[in-house]
């Protein structure tokens, strides 16, 4: 029997900055909850997050975790399977979970206000993916290996005042290449720098870039055909050890614009190459975005 003042309870206090009065009326509108005898996405919503804080690794361990009195108590829910939490998530509208997503993204942005830790450096998109691996005999159509399949989790991350908040979120099988999601997550404007790595590397677009003000900051793989155009002075303290202005490509399928190469270090003493199409900010801080 589910505890009908759920909303009263302490532990949903914690919750209530995330659970706001247009989410609980979305819920009511598309009528989420109407045929739910257990676990109510709210309940589910704080179990999910519960498990992530916990650092659970499936949903088994998420049922023997999470199946004590105290716990069930606070949610108001009688102790749960993993086949029940299984079917809940499989269920659950997405549109209710971008909804949060977003709502929470501009409650964030508000509350740390606009960037200021470098204003010189202007707004910093990180762009950047993480392959989540799945059982091969269940996810099929997701194979990326002999032997597991998975799905990859593309994000465009704002970074504000040392803090970083998604942004924009893309999931595709983790066979296809990070370059085709590009058009999802760079933004196009000449005010923000997007920062991404090898995997994001494709000529064609950083022409375009290039041709559009977009501005961006990219690793470049060790197997990249250079040709140096100009190498410029650096400072003799400086952790850079060369800033060139450069073209990438074959003699067949080269760059039309020029790009700026910037070498430097990371903190463990590994060589780092940095491809960028700014020109006005230092080595030094270029450099320091990716050491």
């Amino acid at each position: 029997m589910q505890d009908k003042n759920i909303t009263k309870s302490t532990f949903f206090q914690f919750f209530k900055p995330i659970f706001s009065e247009n989410l609980q009326k979305e819920l009511i509108v598309y009528g989420v909850d109407k045929y739910v005898k257990k676990l109510t996405t709210l309940q589910l919503i704080q179990v999910i997050i519960c498990a992530q804080l916990k650092q659970n690794q499936n949903l088994r361990e998420i049922s023997n975790n999470f199946n004590d009195d105290r716990f069930s108590k606070e949610i108001g829910v009688d102790s749960f399977s993993a086949a029940q939490l299984s079917r809940r998530l499989r269920d659950l509208p997405t549109h209710v979970v971008q909804s949060l997503f977003m709502e929470i993204m501009s409650k964030a942005v508000k509350l740390l206000g606009i960037n200021k830790v470098n204003r010189k450096l202007g707004a910093i998109r990180i762009i950047d993916s993480s392959t989540i691996s799945l059982c091969l005999t269940r996810y099929p159509w997701a194979v990326f290996r002999k032997t597991k399949s998975g799905v990859k989790l593309h994000l465009s991350l704002r970074f504000i005042n040392s803090v970083t908040i998604p942004e924009e979120a893309i999931i595709t099988p983790a066979k296809q290449n990070d370059r085709k999601q590009m058009d999802g997550l760079v933004t196009e404007s000449e005010d923000i720098l997007n920062v991404f790595d090898r995997g994001y590397v494709d000529y064609e677009k950083f022409d375009y870039y290039c041709q559009e003000g977009i501005r961006f900051v990219s690793r470049l793989k060790d197997n990249a055909i250079v040709e140096v155009i100009e190498k410029q002075s650096i400072n003799q303290n400086s952790p850079v050890e060369s800033d060139m202005v450069v073209k990438l490509g074959t003699s067949i399928k080269k760059m039309k614009h020029n790009l700026r190469l910037i070498e430097v270090t990371d903190t463990q003493g590994n060589p780092i190459r940095i491809i960028t199409n700014d020109f006005q900010l230092s080595p030094e801080e270029l450099g320091d975005i990716y050491r």
